[in-house]
């Protein structure tokens, strides 16, 4: 699994399935705030959607050459946040942060 260390308490590494509970639950809480930047988290309502958002995430390495779009960001060892690339340039392997 791709994963970077960004100091000894905050790692980014590519989401996988087993993370679709604490982004759920990291979503809903977050909803009234983040509502105003990300449309999509009106279409967050279960955990199985979060599933399948984290699939379609997985998915787009198909798309992307294999160049991850998002990351599940990491405070020691528990999901805090999420990070991802609108676009990503193959040809140069640079992406703009989004």
């Amino acid at each position: 699994m791709l994963e970077y260390k960004l100091n000894d308490d905050v790692t980014m590494r590519m989401f996988n399935t087993d993370d679709a509970d604490e982004l759920f639950k990291l979503t809903i809480a977050s909803k009234p705030y983040l509502r105003e930047w990300l449309g999509w988290l009106d279409y967050i309502e279960t955990v199985e959607d979060s599933k399948q958002n984290i699939e379609g995430r997985i998915k787009g390495l198909i798309e992307t050459g294999g160049f991850p779009k998002s990351f599940a960001l990491m405070y020691k060892g528990v999901l805090a946040g999420t990070i991802g690339f609108n676009e990503i340039d193959r040809g140069i392997k640079c992406g703009t942060i989004g």
